[in-house]
């Protein structure tokens, strides 16, 4: 199979597992609303933010294992495949052990901050299977790295799009008899048959790869900790993002907030993951050039980054216009809360996507210093911010603030890139997808306009005659629709289109 082939079926499974995801996810957070209701949604948000904080004990080693692994299958050496798969394996289940242990004490005073005394017995009663899930999960992850930096990815998604099924259905079917304690014991049971499922196709690709790691190698664990140190400080940074925004917003705002928060996250985090997985698969190409051919990384990314923003910019425009109508469908009404959430996270996460690129490459080359620094300052700015603009603004000041961090780290990590790099800092915008930003900048003004004009109208009785046709729903695709006329031609005519087109016709 040739590299162009490889790529385009690990990216299109990639689109795939993420579609998958986010449909189970919708599904499934609808089901929770009318089963268990908004504020034990919050609660079950809360305790995940807590339980992923896991992931600190991480050692940085499943962004080790993806490069380290690439190297090792680029050379062909399968005893230093299946010896680095056990001695990470090993070492994570380990420390995320200890690290279970020091966090429930922890996790309960998060709990006393943002609950109150009935939702923080709520979150401590479902606290332990939840730690049990997420340390299934650390050393399940290992064996998922491995399948990426062998190039597996297509398997590796199929696993992931088994594990949201089958979890969704579970879900559905203890939610409604045991309520969280139900939605914990299934996250327990759907991590467990990942790490069979990862850890059985490892094998097979690789023989002396051990269904349970038994072997643990001092020098591997320097060497792999060493380049691991960088992830290790990212994953602490991320560990604190998710459970201090969600906290603060529980305690300047309250509890249902957090569901729908949670639920706007979910949903710009479902498009985000299909740029960034799909973007991800040349993490191991990276570190191929860099082994064999180091002058294809700079067009690589020229490639992925022009790809990236011609996807991204009218993707994160058309969701922050389509959220009123994502609302109708899936919280059941028009939930301002959940509107203001996704229209702000749509901005952030663009801006922080448009750095993608940037660290895959930065990843698959071993140079993270960029990487670190910008969750670094994300970290800091979100905490600081938050304590600003949240006190001022109540719930919506902490999701602000949140955006605020995010769309500074994404800029700071494009600009360290190209100026490390020498790209010009003015390509942040590509010359051939100015016009399309432009246009969707400005179809996200006019679909809110004619979104407001016309439900004004109506509410005020000018359409009443019209009241069984012109619904909220009808109001709100007609919105998308406005938007969908400004972008849908500069799309096609776009120079990327015929780049992916001619790519695709190559890889058939």
């Amino acid at each position: 199979m040739t590299d162009k082939k490889k790529i385009a079926g690990n990216v299109g499974s990639s689109v795939v597992q993420v579609v998958v995801s986010g449909l189970t996810v919708f599904l499934l957070y609808r089901y929770l609303l009318e089963t268990i209701g908004p504020d034990k949604l919050g609660i079950w948000a809360l305790v995940l933010a807590a339980s992923s904080t896991v992931q600190a004990a991480n050692l940085g080693m499943t962004g080790s294992v993806i490069k380290y692994i690439a190297d090792y299958d680029a050379l062909g050496d399968t005893s230093k495949i299946a010896l680095a798969v056990q001695t990470a394996a090993v070492s994570i289940g380990v420390f995320s052990l200890v690290f279970v242990l020091i966090l429930f004490p922890a996790a309960n005073y998060y709990f006393q901050f943002s609950l109150d005394d009935a939702g923080y017995r709520e979150a401590v009663e479902i606290l332990p299977q939840a730690l049990l899930a997420f340390w299934i999960y650390m050393v399940a992850g290992i064996y998922q790295s491995a399948l990426y930096g062998c190039q597996l990815i297509a398997h590796r998604n199929a696993i992931l799009m088994i594990d949201s099924v089958m979890y969704m259905l579970m879900s559905f079917v203890l939610a409604p008899i045991y309520g969280l304690p139900g939605l914990a014991w299934a996250r327990v049971v759907q991590n467990l048959v990942t790490y069979l499922l990862s850890a059985s196709l490892m094998k097979r690709h690789i023989r002396q790869v051990p269904l349970l790691p038994r072997a643990w190698r001092k020098g591997l664990f320097k060497e792999m900790f060493g380049y691991a140190v960088n992830f290790q400080i990212i994953a602490i940074l991320v560990m604190l993002l998710d459970p201090v925004t969600k906290g603060f917003l529980s305690r300047y705002g309250n509890i249902s907030m957090v569901a729908y928060y949670e639920m706007a996250r979910k949903l710009v985090q479902l498009f985000r993951g299909i740029l960034a997985n799909a973007n991800q698969v040349l993490v191991p190409s990276y570190a191929r050039f860099k082994q064999l051919d180091e002058a294809r990384i700079a067009g690589a990314y020229r490639l992925s980054y022009g790809v990236v923003f011609y996807f991204a910019v009218p993707g994160f425009c058309l969701m922050a216009v389509a959220a009123p109508l994502v609302s109708e469908l899936w919280v059941g009404h028009y939930e301002p809360v959940f509107v203001a959430a996704v229209v702000l996270l749509c901005i952030g996460w663009l801006i922080n996507t448009l750095g993608v690129p940037a660290y895959h490459a930065g990843m698959g080359t071993g140079h993270m210093k960029d990487n670190v620094v910008a969750h670094v300052l994300m970290t800091l700015a979100n905490i600081a911010l938050i304590l600003l603009i949240g006190r001022l603004w109540q719930g919506l000041g902490v999701i602000v603030a949140w955006v605020l961090a995010l769309s500074l780290g994404g800029l700071l990590l494009i600009s360290l890139y190209h100026y490390r790099n020498s790209l010009a800092l003015r390509d942040v915008i590509p010359g051939p997808s100015r016009a399309l930003a432009a246009l969707c900048l400005a179809g996200v003004v006019v679909g809110y306009v004619v979104w407001y004009k016309l439900s004004e109208f109506i509410v005020g009785g000018g359409w009443q005659v019209f009241a069984g046709l012109f619904t909220q729903s009808v109001v709100d695709a007609v919105m998308i629709l406005a938007f969908g006329m400004l972008v849908v031609v500069p799309m096609w005519k776009h120079p990327v289109r015929r780049q992916l087109m001619t790519l695709l016709r190559g890889a058939g």
